[in-house]
């Protein structure tokens, strides 16, 4: 790690560094050389490879993390589900949103949901707020749709439809403490939880 010739373009110090190395697991200095880390360790023994072009920064005592890249798959889900998935990352109106699911809807085949997955949040849309029960029915009359928001793991909540399999538009508990849903069912998905409920009841 430690380079004795390289003169780094950047010097971080008097900070908090976890390194993840057991030989030597924190240090308060790092140098930075094209990018790549060219010594770890004491401001004493960092600091003096310092050249006359090197940026150097005092962190004054605090921690400094790496920029995290969380790149993971979900290969099951996306094998059996890819087609009938729908993402809203990036739009910038709630009409584009609509006409999407109204796509998605009329190529999904019963009695298969469409799954509106995260990525996506109110404060994107010009409108500044989430699609409205009616606005859902509206895009996909026939087809049941789930919502899963970046907040609320499950929007259009499974305690929902199994206790009241109707529309449920005031705020219910979904199981843990100041965890509420915001919303409904939409008409598509009432009936076929009533479809669900039906076919599992046993007299």
């Amino acid at each position: 790690m430690n380079d004795t010739t390289a003169t780094p373009d950047l010097i971080l110090h008097h900070g908090l560094f976890t390194t993840l190395d057991r030989s030597n697991p924190t240090a308060s200095a790092v140098a930075v050389k094209d990018g790549k880390f060219v010594a770890v360790g004491r401001d004493e023994d960092v600091m003096p490879r310092a050249g006359s072009q090197t940026a150097i920064i005092d962190l004054n005592g605090r921690r400094v993390l790496p920029g995290l890249i969380d790149n993971h798959l979900h290969i099951i889900r996306g094998g059996l589900n890819f087609n009938m998935e729908l993402r809203w990352d990036g739009l910038r109106s709630l009409a584009d949103a609509m006409a999407m699911l109204k796509r998605q809807a009329a190529v999904t085949p019963p009695p298969q949901w469409v799954r509106v997955v995260g990525g996506f949040t109110a404060h994107q849309f010009d409108e500044q707020r989430l699609p409205t029960i009616e606005e859902l029915n509206a895009a996909a009359p026939d087809t049941p749709v789930f919502l899963l928001h970046l907040q609320h793991p499950w929007p259009w909540s499974r305690q929902c439809m199994v206790e009241q399999a109707a529309d449920c538009r005031s705020e219910i508990l979904l199981g843990r403490p100041g965890l509420r849903l915001l919303g409904g069912l939409t008409s598509a998905a009432s009936k076929a939880s009533r479809r669900s409920i039906a076919a599992n009841t046993v007299s």
